[in-house]
């Protein structure tokens, strides 16, 4: 709540003046420089087959009690799946067990007809997960690796990145400026530090290398969490491209 408002875009003062004389829709505006239309998931009849299924999961969360009793969801090629609820009720040992990351006492997770359950990351990864950690400073980047690098954490080894033991740098340096210009990363360079980066960038180097890949699923864990609204619009409308 507020009688006055200033808002500042890219340094520099966009709005002074009196709240109630603005929209909640002229507001955002003024905060991204153009109008923000979030969209909507209406995928009801235009899904696919099954892409995502789960049955019977059985996790443990780090103190040992049991986070998921039998879970189970199915989830169809263009559909996006959200689930709500009061975080710390078994949201991460769901991602964590799909891809990979927590042992699975009970049940299967079945990508495209592989069946993930018991694998490991790189497994799980080869066989067209992807992934978008909650914590995006420690566990979606390598902090002080560059931007670069950070895009091809999970194909430095395969041929068009590296050869025998040597990575093809200026391959990782043009796959980089392309991802850079198309997700609108704001960085000096993309031999920039990637932890020097601000929230909102560093999401999108994330979703950029996540989504580069062709995923056959996607596992976002509060993907706009801390993001301002325009970082936020921009990760929600990239997401339902993927459908």
């Amino acid at each position: 709540l507020s009688d006055k408002v200033a808002i500042l875009r890219q340094g520099k003062v966009v709005f002074r003046g009196r709240t109630s004389d603005q929209t909640a829709s002229q507001l955002a505006a003024l905060m991204t420089g153009h109008e923000v239309n979030l969209p909507r998931n209406e995928c009801v009849d235009g899904c696919g087959e099954e892409r995502l299924a789960i049955k019977g999961l059985k996790v443990r969360s780090d103190r040992g009690f049991l986070a998921l009793d039998g879970l189970s969801l199915s989830i169809r090629a263009g559909e996006i799946l959200g689930l709500a609820g009061v975080s710390g009720n078994g949201q991460k040992e769901l991602a964590d067990a799909i891809a990979g990351l927590r042992k699975v006492e009970e049940g299967s997770i079945v990508l495209a007809g592989a069946d993930l359950a018991g694998k490991s990351p790189r497994e799980i990864i080869g066989a067209g997960l992807g992934y978008i950690p909650e914590d995006r400073h420690h566990e979606g980047i390598v902090p002080s690796f560059s931007v670069s690098e950070n895009f091809i954490l999970k194909d430095f080894a395969s041929p068009g990145f590296s050869k025998g033991i040597f990575l093809k740098l200026a391959a990782a340096e043009t796959n980089a400026e392309r991802l850079k210009s198309g997700y609108d990363i704001r960085c000096p360079s993309v031999k920039t530090a990637a932890g020097s980066l601000s929230g909102g960038n560093i999401q999108k180097v994330i979703l950029a290398r996540e989504l580069a890949r062709s995923p056959k699923a996607l596992v976002a864990v509060y993907p706009t969490r801390g993001l301002d609204m325009g970082a936020e619009e921009f990760i929600h409308s990239r997401l339902l491209d993927l459908r």
